[in-house]
């Protein structure tokens, strides 16, 4: 479990550091079209968190089922 969560630490704080370090300011969108493209990677960064959440979850529950079986 300590290196899953090592793991998730070390990719979130990948994702920010990169995220700030490509702030720019963009001069070949609109702001219109430029603004969806924020809400899309953030929709993005949403799902990936949420599907990763439910990894962890699952991985989680069959861990106990199995320790539950042994004893």
């Amino acid at each position: 479990m300590k290196k899953t969560i090592k793991t998730f630490s070390l990719a979130a704080c990948s994702i920010l550091m990169a995220t700030s370090a490509s702030a720019h300011e963009d001069e070949f969108l609109s702001h219109a079209v430029h603004e969806l493209y924020h809400v899309a990677m953030l929709a993005l960064a949403v799902a990936v968190v949420y599907k990763g959440g439910q990894w962890l979850k699952t991985k989680y529950q069959q861990k106990r089922k199995s320790r539950a079986n042994k004893a």
